[in-house]
């Protein structure tokens, strides 16, 4: 599982990535485009109302010259995944005419520095520019009235950001991971939410100005922003999300009303929090947001710098040690630590006397693994390969959570799915999807807690292939909820899981599992984890978990 710590992306992980990117592209460099008409270099499809939108562009240009009309008619808007992947383009310039960019338009143009946007245009789609990592310059002008979910996200050297004034809704991690960013101001006063993760990990983050439209900010909204210090909101807030401000390391100063404040919103920072974050009293919680005019100080605590990480530790359980979960019948299940996983991936090789290849050919890798775990890329490669049904498939098999998108970044292998044998009775750990939360519970979405909890000894059939990784500070990273599995090598063997690392010693504790495997929920509750941040200072994580046994296929 490719992840170095919590929260943080390392500069090797994102070398891999955009190598991947660069296969992808020299592997399918003969450009045929969508379905549609064709002019110049581009493909085209007329809409409804008799305007023209843009599928794809064939050409090479660095700095490509979008049309505003093609045969005398007026081209309005760039289609989904147009410019996806491309390595070539530096520059763009989207004329007057353009009302909307679409979804993933320009994702992973990894060398793309400045965009210029028209007053014309209105609407940024879904992961329009995800994954440029080189952009510097994101020209917005104030007509823009909607930007959607990862829209910018990775682009981790843009810096400065002025909204449009006309801005009226973000979608979930807008900037996340835009580790660069140092300065957001909010023009205009029509934004009433701050998403979900919208500045997730946006640690050089230090000045925002916020509109005063602002009542909500949602869950893990500010999360990892380090060097935040100070924050002034004017308007009454309805709700701050849980964990809104995690780990804001500065920040020691709040200025806000609330009616409600969600679990652990000042958790890991100086603040004073006026909630409960290891309690789940909402009552506790609505009381503190309640007060007038609060304003948040800076608690003086003094830490030990040289704490060593401790054991997770159950802070509730539904299951607990009643008779569905008993703890002897896993006592010879073990976790390989980090200094032992070396040993143990040649352990594992050992068992295996006929080597089991691993598949590099690109297509069944999408196919089988990438295409599971984050459909979007399978979309880009799609584009490059030309194969538009391909690309539908992909995106019907899990979604558009995307949150996936972590996973995507932090692998970059070309592997494929091969039976392995196991050498030992395993306990891995795992970030959960909503799909597989929703698999877990038998609901069509996103389950609570409680509802997780009431399916207690059901089985379910997960459908997502599974990155486990033998180490819970890992998992942590991917999402709010963990899988602990307790896998037994006979399971394993005969579901065909494999120990990545055993085979390309990345030191990333991975092993890879199958979609469409069936587990049995023997507990789920929350748990308190001691780890240590990406600095090495200790740090206090909670995290929901699935506590689930792998069953025989």
């Amino acid at each position: 599982m490719k992840q170095h710590v919590f929260h943080r992306v390392g500069p090797g992980l994102v070398l891999a990535f955009i190598a991947a990117v660069i296969v992808l592209c020299a592997v399918f460099a003969v450009p045929l485009g969508m379905a549609g008409e064709a002019s110049g270099d581009f493909t085209y499809e007329i809409n409804d109302e008799g305007t023209i939108t843009l599928t794809a562009y064939t050409g090479s240009d660095s700095n490509p010259v979008i049309p505003q009309e093609i045969d005398g008619v007026s081209v309005t808007h760039i289609g989904e995944s147009c410019f996806s992947g491309l390595l070539c383009i530096n520059k763009v310039h989207i004329p007057e005419g353009i009302v909307s960019v679409g979804d993933y338009a320009f994702e992973c143009c990894n060398l793309l520095q400045k965009v210029y946007f028209p007053d014309s245009l209105i609407s940024i789609g879904d992961g329009a520019f995800s994954g440029c990592n080189h952009l510097v310059l994101a020209d917005m002008q104030d007509g823009i009235e909607s930007i959607g979910r990862g829209a910018f996200l990775y682009c981790s050297a843009l810096v400065n950001l002025d909204l449009p004034a006309n801005l009226k809704t973000l979608g979930d991690f807008a900037f996340a991971m835009c580790s660069g960013l140092m300065k957001v101001t909010f023009n205009g006063e029509s934004l009433d939410t701050l998403p979900d993760r919208l500045f997730y990990e946006c640690s050089n983050l230090t000045k925002i100005s916020f509109p005063k439209s602002i009542t909500q900010i949602g869950k893990r909204t500010f999360s990892g922003c380090g060097s935040l210090t100070y924050l002034y909101f004017a308007k009454p807030l309805t709700s701050i999300g849980e964990y809104a401000f995690e780990h804001c390391s500065s920040l020691t100063r709040v200025e806000y009303t609330a009616d409600t404040i969600g679990k652990g919103a000042f958790f890991g920072t100086q603040i004073e929090s006026p909630d409960t974050s290891d309690a789940d009293d909402d009552s506790a919680n609505n009381d503190a947001g309640n007060a007038p005019a609060q304003e948040a100080s800076a608690q003086q605590e003094s830490t030990q710098e040289d704490a060593v990480p401790e054991a997770p530790k159950t802070i509730g359980s539904y299951a607990g040690d009643k008779s569905l979960f008993d703890e002897d019948m896993f006592k010879d299940y073990v976790v390989i630590s980090n200094d032992d996983f070396a040993s143990w991936c040649e352990k594992y090789l050992a068992c295996n006397s006929d080597p089991v290849p691993l598949s590099r050919e690109i297509t069944p890798y999408i196919l089988l693994y990438k295409a599971e775990v984050i459909p979007r890329y399978l979309a880009m490669v799609a584009v490059q390969n030309h194969d538009p049904a391909q690309w539908a498939e992909a995106v019907n098999l899990c979604g558009d959570d995307f949150e996936q998108m972590y996973l995507m970044i932090n692998h970059g292998l070309f592997t494929e799915l091969s039976r392995g044998k196991m050498c030992d009775n395993l306990i891995l750990y795992s970030g959960v999807y909503d799909s597989q939360l929703e698999a877990a519970a038998g609901t069509d979405t996103v389950p609570t807690l409680d509802q997780l909890a009431a399916s207690v000894g059901r089985t379910f059939v997960d459908p997502v292939m599974i990155s486990t990784t033998t180490s819970i500070e890992i998992a942590c990273g991917f999402s709010d909820t963990l899988f602990i599995i307790y896998a037994s090598r006979e399971s394993m063997e005969a579901l065909g899981a494999v120990c990545i690392d055993a085979y390309l010693h990345t030191r990333e504790n991975e092993i890879l599992m199958s979609a469409n495997a069936t587990y049995k929920i023997l507990d789920v509750g929350t748990m308190e984890i001691q780890t240590e941040d990406y600095q090495g200072n200790p740090q206090t994580l909670v995290r929901d978990y699935l506590k689930v046994e792998l069953l025989l296929p």
